[in-house]
C-alpha cells in the first residue's frame, strides 16, 4: 500500500503563498515564521522532485508543473477543510446530548413538561429518551444514561426522591373478586396481570403464585381489568377516572390492596455536571414537587368545622 509523500498541509502552506504574493505575507497570514514557510514549500519540492516555484523579481510564482499539481490539489485541501468541520461539527453535537433514562411509572404529562422547559431554555440541546417498565439501574457500569428516572437502587446515590407511585389492587366492578370479600384461595383460582416489578409493592413476595399474565406496560394492566380478564395491581393515577365512575373497583382487602413505589433520579457520576444537566434536573424536581403540592392541596381536609 502507498502512503502519499506529501501532506494536505504542505499544499496549504504553497496555496497561501501564492496568493499572498510572497513567504514574508504568507507567514504573516498563518501566524509562522518566513522560514518556516521556506521549509515547508522546500520539503514539498524535495518529497516530489520537482520544481514548483520560481522567483519572478522579488515575487515567488508557481512554474507550469507547480500551477497544474496546485490546481489538482485545491480540491483536496477543500475536502479535507470540510471534513474536519464535519467533525468539529458531530463533536459540538456530541457535547449538546444527553441521554435520560426513564421508568415508565414515572407519569408522562411531569416528564414531557420538564422536557418542554428544558428545551426552551435549551433549543439546541438534544435528550435521548428512553423509557423502561419497573427495572431499577442497578450500577453505572456500561451505563448508557447520564440522568435516571427509576426506582430505588442500593449501588447508587439519589439525587432526589423524585416521585411515588402510588398503587391500588383493582377489578372491573364486576369481576367476581369484588362481588364478594376475596380470600386468598379466590384470588388464586383467578388471572391477575402483572408486570415485572411487581414484588416490590406492598412487599408481595411471590407476585406470580396461582393464574397470572406477564405485560409490558401499564396500559396493557389497564385494558387487561378494564375487559373483566383480570385483576392486579395498577398505578391510581392510571385508573383514577374509572375509579371515579364506578367501572373498577378497589378489592375488599384493606392495606394489602394498597402499595407504593418510590422513584428516584439519579446522575451518572462520571458525568459532568454541565449547566444543562444541572437544569434538567431542576426542571423534573420543579415539576414533580408541584404535582405533590396540587395532589395534596387537593386531598379534603382532615379537620372538622367545630374543631
Amino acid at each position: 500500500m502507498q502512503i502519499p509523500r506529501t501532506t494536505i498541509e504542505q499544499w496549504s502552506v504553497l496555496q497561501v503563498v501564492v496568493q499572498s504574493g510572497s513567504f514574508a505575507l504568507a507567514a504573516e497570514a498563518l501566524n509562522r515564521s518566513p522560514s518556516s514557510i521556506s521549509y515547508t514549500v522546500n520539503k514539498l519540492q524535495q518529497s516530489l522532485g520537482a520544481e514548483l516555484m520560481k522567483a519572478d523579481g522579488r515575487r515567488a510564482v508557481l512554474t507550469d508543473l507547480g500551477r497544474e499539481l496546485l490546481d489538482a490539489a485545491v480540491p483536496l485541501i477543500e475536502d479535507f477543510i470540510e471534513l474536519e468541520a464535519q467533525v468539529r461539527s458531530r463533536d459540538a453535537e456530541f457535547s449538546q446530548r444527553l441521554s435520560l433514562n426513564v421508568d415508565s411509572l414515572f407519569p408522562s404529562h411531569l416528564l414531557f413538561e420538564a422536557l418542554s422547559h428544558f428545551s426552551r431554555h435549551y433549543p439546541d440541546h438534544r435528550v435521548d429518551l428512553q423509557e423502561h417498565v419497573r427495572r431499577a439501574v442497578v450500577s453505572e457500569a456500561g451505563a448508557d444514561w447520564d440522568l435516571a428516572i427509576s426506582m430505588p437502587s442500593p449501588n447508587l446515590r439519589s439525587i432526589a426522591r423524585l416521585y411515588e407511585s402510588r398503587f391500588l389492587q383493582v377489578a372491573r366492578a364486576d369481576h367476581p373478586l369484588i362481588q364478594r370479600k376475596p380470600t386468598r384461595s379466590a384470588m388464586m383460582r383467578h388471572t391477575r396481570v402483572v408486570v415485572e416489578g411487581d414484588e416490590v409493592i406492598a412487599g408481595t413476595a411471590s407476585p406470580k403464585e396461582g393464574r397470572f399474565w406477564i405485560v409490558e406496560s401499564v396500559a396493557a394492566i389497564k385494558a387487561a381489568i378494564l375487559q373483566g380478564n383480570c385483576y392486579g395491581w395498577i398505578p391510581q393515577e392510571a385508573i383514577k377516572e374509572e375509579l371515579t365512575r364506578g367501572e373498577v373497583a378497589v378489592l375488599e382487602l384493606g392495606p394489602m390492596a394498597q402499595g407504593s413505589i418510590p422513584l428516584e433520579l439519579y446522575m451518572r457520576e462520571a458525568v459532568e455536571a454541565s449547566a444543562p444537566i444541572r437544569y434538567l434536573v431542576e426542571c423534573l424536581i420543579n415539576v414533580a414537587e408541584h404535582h405533590r403540592q396540587a395532589e395534596a392541596s387537593s386531598l379534603p381536609s382532615s379537620r372538622h368545622e367545630g374543631d
